[in-house]
């Protein structure tokens, strides 16, 4: 069976949700992990203490979880939707 064409919005949401996912998990790595160039949980840490949160392991845990969180949010529904097929049920 051929996949029904997709349009212009699905394609345009599509990409959007995806670049805005993988920025937020990007973002949110650096700062739990240290990947892609950040200074990881103690870096982030030392950050927040010198602009005022504390504790700040606490903060840059909050925020690093938080951003994870939001790109996991956007993933699932980067994908456009497809109809569904009724069945009919019985002759």
């Amino acid at each position: 069976m051929p996949m029904p064409p997709i349009d212009r919005g699905d394609l345009g949401l599509l990409v959007l949700r995806a670049g805005t996912g993988g920025v937020l998990f990007a973002h949110g790595a650096q700062k739990l992990f240290g990947w892609f160039g950040g200074h990881g949980l103690e870096g982030t840490r030392e950050a927040m203490e010198y602009m005022g949160f504390t504790p700040g392991r606490t903060s840059a845990l909050a925020a690093g979880l938080a951003e994870a969180a939001a790109a996991a949010c956007c993933w699932p529904w980067a994908w456009p939707r497809r109809p569904r097929e009724r069945r009919s049920r019985g002759p």
